[in-house]
């Protein structure tokens, strides 16, 4: 795991924030389409939460969690070439 993680790094190291936000993003939607057991799960959890809200609203929730969850993804490996001025910016 270890190599695999510190490979990804070298990979996207010299792919701009925007351009890694907009690829995390894709992969989040990737995700939410390839896999249905988190998807029902992730559903489910947010039915329980939010009894109030329509189905479409969930699925709104749903997906937009998804690409947040890419994004994150990529900004962890962004984390090594961010400068402390940037880090204090956000």
């Amino acid at each position: 795991e270890y190599i695999f993680v510190v490979g990804l790094f070298f990979l996207f190291k010299p792919i701009s924030y925007k351009v890694k936000l907009k690829i995390g993003k894709f992969l989040g939607r990737l995700v939410y389409f390839l896999d249905g057991y988190r998807r029902f799960v992730a559903y489910t959890n947010l039915k329980i939460a939010f009894p109030e809200k329509t189905d479409e609203e969930l699925q709104k929730i749903l997906k937009l969690h998804f690409e947040e969850l890419g994004k994150f993804g990529m900004e962890f490996l962004h984390l090594p070439s961010m400068k402390k001025k940037f880090l204090k910016s956000i």
